[in-house]
């Protein structure tokens, strides 16, 4: 962050009130935390939170993955999980997944905004049209132009 130190302070403050900042924490060197999840010291490979420092065995976090209610939280202080920390700790098949869940849990909760193509077997996301007709219709030629293939 740049800027003047009043500056910096404010957005220090904005980010900190929404557990935004990351927090650094030194361990000695060979000193393994407790994983988060089984309660046991970390097995590698481990994962620690970008936003928290909890630490948790990859081997305990990747089921998370399939039920927990996104955005992911720490299971032990609910700061959110960075993007970051699951890329690493994952393969790119879980990485799609996630991203699928997430728009899929998004457009029920914005058809204002977006929606999905009701042809059957298509799965594109269309824009709906804003004003009185706000969230209801999306252009016929739009579509059409999307299913000409």
């Amino acid at each position: 962050m740049s800027g003047t130190n009043a500056a910096i302070k404010a957005a220090t403050k904005v980010l900190d009130q929404h557990d935004l900042l990351f927090n650094v924490h030194h361990r000695k060197a060979g000193d393994k935390p407790g994983c988060s999840l089984c309660m046991d010291v970390v097995e590698d490979p481990y994962l620690t939170m970008s936003f928290c420092n909890h630490a948790c065995c990859v081997g305990c976090f990747e089921p998370q993955l399939n039920y927990r209610i996104l955005p992911l939280s720490c299971s032990t202080c609910g700061k959110l999980i960075h993007t970051n920390n699951i890329i690493g700790a994952t393969n790119g098949d879980t990485i799609s997944f996630l991203v699928e869940r997430a728009v899929f849990e998004y457009i029920p909760t914005h058809q204002n905004t977006c929606m999905i193509c009701r042809k059957p077997g298509c799965n594109q996301i269309l824009p709906t049209f804003t004003g009185i007709l706000e969230g209801k219709l999306i252009p016929v030629s739009k579509v059409n132009a999307l299913h000409k293939n």
